[in-house]
């Protein structure tokens, strides 16, 4: 307990050779017992930046990755909203990882801060979470930590909507970019934006609301908020302005793209956010996905044969 209170952060007892050695053990340990081959990782807590590098990096003695995957939590401080955390997140991930490791990154604990938050911030982070993360690499929508929260205040409507919006949606071999969106018509919202070369995932909101939840009754509604998709292929695309609390198209056109041209965005009337899709028509679902490589884990071992017993 000394030692980890003495060790600078983010370097601590989590990256020392002692528990390096306890994480190599445990995860031969699994993939020998376990007949199913399950991808196996290693969730560090309180920051992704405590992710210990060496061991994502790493592979074992047959050349097979040591972790499938990397996961880790993405909590946040009064002064910092969600997004910023989630997006910072990114950046982090991109700069220490994501060349060497080429593995998915989930967050697997968020939520106000790790000692929780007042109410009105942990109802923004529920529904914050959801649109924040799709706008970036992560591989799955992110765990609320406070789940018993969720179920108090009912806000299960909040994913229900989002499923409606990503269903079907199969992002492996996209190979986007996430970018902040200029947002015109009012100062309060700002935009975010997962993008590459056939399409675009957009998502612009309230950036007070996304801090702290205003009761329903006070909640804004925006008018005239206007925003754009840049560099696209040519072609004709369909563009659908989600409603993030219905899960339902509020509008949708089709538009013709010059190469390299922008797409301008209009959004309707919306209350606190609204997310975007522009897709290029006749594209794949699912652009270069079957070059993706499938994890690589242990094959795996037949479960132990019972000894007959004698009668």
């Amino acid at each position: 307990r000394d030692q980890i209170k003495r060790a600078p952060y983010p370097r601590g007892f989590h990256c020392s050779p002692t528990l390096q050695n306890w994480a190599r053990e445990m995860i031969g340990h699994l993939r020998q017992c376990d007949v199913y081959g399950h991808l196996v990782t290693n969730h560090y807590a309180t920051d992704y930046t405590w992710i210990d590098g060496q061991l994502a990096r790493e592979q074992t003695e047959e050349g097979r990755p040591l972790l499938d995957y990397v996961v880790g939590d993405v909590y946040r401080s009064v002064e910092k909203r969600y997004v910023q955390a989630a997006l910072d997140n990114q950046v982090w991930f991109n700069t220490n990882l994501k060349a060497e490791t080429r593995k998915p990154f989930w967050i697997t604990e968020y939520g106000g801060n790790f000692d929780a938050a007042p109410p009105a911030f942990l109802h923004s982070d529920v529904h914050c979470g959801l649109w924040a993360t799709w706008m970036t690499e992560g591989a799955g929508t992110p765990l609320f930590w406070w789940y018993d929260f969720i179920e108090v205040n009912n806000l299960y409507p909040y994913y229900g909507a989002f499923s409606k919006y990503v269903k079907g949606e199969d992002r492996r071999g996209i190979n986007g970019t996430s970018l902040r969106m200029p947002v015109s018509g009012d100062d309060r919202v700002v935009g975010y934006c997962y993008k590459w070369p056939a399409g675009a995932y957009g998502w612009v909101y309230c950036d007070a609301v996304m801090r702290s939840m205003p009761a329903e009754s006070e909640r804004p509604v925006f008018e005239g908020i206007s925003s754009s998709i840049s560099e696209l292929n040519a072609g004709k695309y369909r563009v659908e302005y989600w409603n993030c609390y219905t899960g339902n198209i509020d509008h949708a056109e089709t538009v013709d793209v010059t190469a390299g041209k922008t797409v301008k965005l209009k959004f309707p009337k919306f209350t606190n956010n609204m997310a975007v899709k522009v897709k290029l028509e006749g594209a794949p679902v699912t652009p270069a996905a079957a070059s993706v490589p499938p994890p690589q884990s242990a094959p795996a071992v037949p479960p132990p044969v019972a000894p007959a017993v004698k009668k």
